[in-house]
């Protein structure tokens, strides 16, 4: 089939003008507006009908707060500059607005091939150790988000994807023109390759991208200036280790990489990781996810400078080093999705400059951590997955005093059918999202209505329970999700936290999802509540899963603003409420969204 290219052509004057002052103004008042007009205009039609010369030098003028300033801009000679036919000047003058620690922050990200989706997290992780980001008053973490949103804002970053409620960015991706700018400010530095070079020169980053069926190389020779070396496979960690296919690493690697700081050798099938890794003194970033090794060297332990470890999706990991806490400034470990880790050696302890610590397991002999271990870990920050509740008991659970962990804003406890462990934590009340799995009490912990800045909740496998917690209380709660409350019979008006007998009250006041899934028991659900009180007055979607013997829904919870329900494998609910064919179909009709399976 014969293909057509069409070459694009630029804006004409009046649309680069809309687009530019869409951002340039965006915020100013009408006078400021008029006044500067004449100047945006000539600085608009520099931009050459570039859409994105006028986004990005938009974006920038809009921190320009005095005519001075914009003519500064407009008079600049960058605009003059002969550059490579690759490189806009539109996007050197906005690279030229940046503070001197942002422009290397920037430039940093010719390292990633053009395309490619940034995540925000580990871009932070990596400025951090290049020591791009310590100035010595604020955590390294929060300055380097505040880099990371100022690119953001000025369009040097683009399609960030951002977190649904602190709206945070999770992830960015770099035009291919503003890639060529930081690549031609780099050139020098950077060096991308598909085949290991064997001398490695000037350059002070190399990424190697390894092409299929590549056999893993050796490293090229004279690397001692390099202060990132990245090799990419993209191989999945394999569920079942086959060893032909994997890498043993000579013992000899790491030799010659004297000034390193950041590593990245995730998804190289790496089966053994050599002693030597310990000659990399000024390591700060180390990533070793997706390999299947089954444990890491003790002289890992010896680099003094690690900041940031990585192992996630190690499906065949079993231990981490016991000499782990001799890495005093460690403050990212990442392990999620390590099943076959089962508990953390007892110097977890020692880690206090810790912000990242993804699962904490609790072991049952001496050499593991127990609850009481996270005491001192106060600088903590996130997400925290607690496993093993059921080793541990109630004078432990007051010693980790999870209290202190002001941090923390995501905290998932696996109890194992343990209860009075979880009835003695004491959590700290700024928490916003909780997951308790297999809680084994018959009632619920008694703090968890005081948690009055939850947002999310899933509670998940309490067998014995027989009453719902009075969740109805949290004036912030906007997700609930309760499952496998396999003794749950009733509901009624303890699950909505406020007395039938008092009036001008409202039962959940900020909730817009609730879900309900496998309470095979469950038959009866009753809102019982004086005339003038409310009941989840923001619900938005309703989904019951799997509760067998659930007969009807409560008639006021009906009468409520849902905008999407969904019933599924409830057979009693299906039968009543089907389109044509329910008894009370009429009841859920002004539903605008209904799935009934």
């Amino acid at each position: 089939m014969d293909t057509f290219m069409h070459p694009l052509g630029v804006l004409s004057d009046e649309d680069s003008w809309t687009i530019f002052k869409r951002f340039a103004f965006a915020g100013k008042s009408d006078e400021f507006c008029e006044n500067l007009e004449d100047v945006g205009k000539k600085v608009s039609d520099k931009c050459r009908g570039l859409p994105l010369a006028s986004e990005t030098v938009g974006s920038f003028m809009v921190l320009k707060d005095t005519k001075e300033e914009w003519e500064h801009v407009l008079n600049d000679k960058i605009w003059q500059l002969e550059l490579e036919d690759r490189v806009s000047n539109p996007l050197m003058l906005s690279y030229y607005d940046l503070s001197p620690a942002v422009k290397r922050c920037f430039c940093y990200c010719a390292n990633f091939p053009k395309g490619t989706k940034i995540d925000a997290v580990n871009l932070i992780q990596i400025w951090m150790a290049q020591g791009y980001l310590y100035d010595g008053t604020v955590d390294m973490e929060i300055t380097g988000r505040r880099h990371l949103n100022s690119l953001v804002t000025r369009s040097l970053f683009q399609d960030p994807e951002r977190d649904k409620d602190s709206r945070a960015v999770l992830s960015v991706k770099m035009h291919d023109m503003v890639h060529d700018v930081a690549s031609y400010l780099m050139e020098n530095e950077c060096l991308m390759v598909t085949e290991m070079p064997n001398k490695v020169r000037e350059n002070r980053h190399l990424t190697v991208t390894l092409e299929d069926d590549t056999t893993f190389p050796s490293p090229p020779k004279q690397s001692k200036k390099l202060y990132t070396f990245s090799i990419q496979s993209f191989h999945d960690c394999p569920q079942i280790v086959v060893t032909q296919d994997c890498v043993t690493l000579p013992p000899e690697f790491f030799n010659n990489f004297k000034y390193l700081k950041t590593l990245d050798m995730s998804r190289n099938m790496l089966l053994v990781i050599p002693n030597d890794v310990d000659k990399l003194k000024n390591l700060c970033y180390l990533n070793l996810s997706h390999n299947p090794f089954y444990e890491l060297p003790e002289t890992l332990c010896n680099l003094p400078n690690l900041q940031t470890l990585k192992l996630i999706a190690c499906y065949h990991l079993t231990k981490l080093p016991q000499s782990i806490g001799k890495l005093e400034k460690l403050r990212h470990l990442e392990i999620d999705e390590t099943r076959s880790l089962v508990s953390l050696p007892k110097a977890v302890a020692n880690l206090t400059s810790l912000r990242t610590l993804s699962r904490f397991l609790i072991g049952n002999d001496d050499e593991a951590c127990s609850l009481g271990d996270l005491k001192n870990l106060n600088h903590l920050r996130g997400r925290l997955e607690i496993e093993g509740l059921n080793q541990t008991d109630v004078s432990e659970a007051k010693e980790a005093e999870l209290e202190k962990k002001e941090h923390v804003s995501d905290l998932n406890i696996n109890c194992l059918f343990a209860s009075s462990v979880i009835d003695g934590l004491g959590l700290n009340p700024t928490l916003e999202v909780l997951r308790i799995d297999k809680y084994g009490g018959q009632g619920f912990p008694n703090w968890m209505a005081d948690l009055t800045k939850l947002k999310k909740v899933r509670l998940h496998e309490w067998a014995n329970c027989i009453n719902l917690p009075p969740l109805g209380k949290l004036p912030l709660l906007k997700v609930l999700h309760i499952e496998g409350f396999k003794a749950i019979t009733h509901v009624g008006s303890e699950f909505l936290g406020v007395s039938s007998s008092l009036s001008s009250t409202t039962a959940f006041p900020k909730l817009e999802k609730l879900k309900f899934s496998h309470m095979e028991r469950w038959e009866e659900w009753n809102i019982d509540m004086m005339k003038d009180s409310k009941i989840m007055p923001c619900i938005r979607y309703l989904n019951l899963s799997q509760c067998d013997k659930l007969q009807s829904l409560p008639q006021k919870l009906l009468g409520l603003p849902i905008k999407k329900l969904r019933i599924r494998k409830c057979p009693f609910l299906k039968q009543r409420y089907q389109k044509e064919t329910g008894v009370s179909m009429d009841m859920v009709s002004h539903i605008s969204n209904v799935r009934i399976q």
